[in-house]
């Protein structure tokens, strides 16, 4: 669940980091643009994450 989100955040930010003045960049500064914009958006993951367990644990 976790990584399939970052894999869709990272081709909606995709357009934007890869755009006509940017082109000639490798796919690895491509990369580090794309994580650098995903890093603010962990703690709302792990957040999310740690909810759902604790409701998974109060229900068994």
């Amino acid at each position: 669940m976790y990584c399939a989100g970052l894999a869709t955040a990272d081709f909606s930010v995709l357009k934007y980091t890869k755009d006509s003045n940017r082109s000639s960049l490798s796919n690895y500064a491509m990369e580090g643009q794309m994580q650098a914009k995903q890093y603010f958006s962990l703690p709302v993951a792990v957040a999310s994450v740690k909810r759902a367990r604790a409701l998974v644990n109060t229900v068994i």
